[in-house]
């Protein structure tokens, strides 16, 4: 394959990782689980709780294929599930993201955040075409094909430098691609 995918080293992982698990854990959960749902094509499942007004969501997850549950904690086993909120074995349901803004607001722009919060975290994951990652990956491999064809790359001569476009070595072996830590991605040329 013409495209190598870097993830982010285990310390700016674990960096992101901590900084939103104070976000996305018991705040905004709504807008990840909507997050994997849309970008991985997950259900959504709600940790019900009684309230006089009925059952509400007091916590949203998605479910992968494996039948594992996962909110910013990555996959979360069942018995587990509640305890950040003093839930012991709470009642698990399917839920959708209009059910979820039944109780409050639910911005396409926070999902979108948190996607790519997700994407940096997770890359391995089956993301759906219409991701940053998958558009990514996509985009490079096209590219690569066009450096081929015309004898010209883009590189940087150095990190963080300005692009330019130079000829081709011949031994290019197509583009790393690397998150940074905002949720876009640095790419360069292979030797």
């Amino acid at each position: 394959m013409s495209i190598t995918f870097t993830p982010l080293d285990e310390e700016n992982r674990d960096s992101i990782h901590k900084m939103s698990l104070g976000i996305y854990l018991d705040g905004c959960c709504y807008e990840f689980a909507a997050a994997l749902n849309r970008d991985l094509g997950w259900p959504l499942y709600g940790l019900m709780t009684v309230n006089p007004l009925g059952l509400i969501i007091r916590h949203a997850v998605a479910k992968d294929p494996r039948h594992r549950y996962w909110d910013i904690r990555g996959p979360v086993k069942r018995r587990s599930l509640g305890s950040p909120f003093d839930l012991n074995d709470p009642l698990i349901q399917p839920i959708s993201l209009e059910d979820m803004r039944k109780i409050r607001p639910v911005d396409d722009g926070d999902i979108d955040r948190a996607s790519l919060t997700a994407q940096a975290l997770w890359p391995e994951l089956p993301w759906l075409a219409h991701t940053l990652h998958a558009r990514s990956q996509e985009f490079l491999v096209r590219l690569t094909d066009l450096c081929r064809k015309h004898g010209v790359w883009i590189r940087a001569p150095y990190p963080a430098a300005q692009v330019v476009l130079s000829n081709a070595y011949g031994d290019e072996k197509g583009f790393k691609l690397s998150p940074t830590l905002d949720g876009q991605y640095f790419f360069d040329r292979m030797l």
